[in-house]
């Protein structure tokens, strides 16, 4: 019996953070994302579910090992 999601890799989410607006601790939801110029990063665009606050993350881009 195979399924589309027997193939999917689950990951953990990442923790909490507060919100500086609210003060909440919440899991910020993606909006956009796009890469640095240099390519060593990827910048997150992110949102407050419960104020709509922006944010924004880094996330080093870790090249594939051959």
């Amino acid at each position: 019996m195979s399924t589309k999601t027997d193939t999917t890799q689950h990951l953990p989410p990442l923790t909490a953070q507060r919100c500086a607006k609210c003060g909440r601790k919440v899991f910020f939801k993606f909006v956009a994302s796009r890469v640095q110029a240099e390519g060593r990063f990827r910048i997150c665009y992110l949102r407050c579910p419960s104020c709509g606050a922006k944010a924004q993350r880094l996330i080093e881009i870790i090249p594939p090992e051959d």
